[in-house]
């Protein structure tokens, strides 16, 4: 029977314990990077959010004060949904520094049925059905830079 006997040379073994390490090395740098991003994407989500429902309770406190003088925040005639004087309102009472744009309100109960709210990448997204029932969805855009 011939047997072999490979000897492995020092640097050799040496090389083979250095990629090893690296190895391992990238893999935790890559794991530790996914999951930074995604924290990272979360906590500018639930920011969005925080401030979307801000904007919404803002946006039913103006409401009272409107109606008690017999108007109304919505106006069709401006592409967020309300005047120019609401809508600064809502933006102090809110803190929210995003951009707010209401797509339907209920005049007689005084219920923000949809409402849009985009600050940054994020767009926050409120609709109440007919049954009362509230959702409320978050989605980050992703910018695409077509040249």
């Amino acid at each position: 029977m011939d047997e072999e006997i490979i000897v492995e040379s020092k640097g050799r073994k040496i090389l083979r314990i250095i990629i090893r390490y690296l190895a391992v090395g990238i893999l935790i740098l890559l794991v530790s990077w996914i999951g930074f991003s995604y924290f990272r994407l979360r906590n500018g989500g639930d920011v969005a959010l925080r401030e979307a429902k801000n904007a919404r309770l803002a946006l039913i406190a103006t409401g009272i004060e409107y109606r008690g003088s017999g108007k109304s925040i919505y106006t069709s005639s401006k592409i967020s949904g309300m005047t120019n004087e609401v809508y600064n309102n809502v933006k102090e009472l809110s803190g929210a520094d995003g951009n707010l744009r209401l797509v339907r309100y209920d005049y007689d109960s005084n219920e923000v049925r949809q409402l849009q709210y985009r600050q940054g990448q994020y767009l926050v997204s409120f609709e109440m059905d007919d049954n009362g029932e509230e959702t409320w969805t978050v989605e980050y855009i992703v910018p695409l830079d077509l040249k």
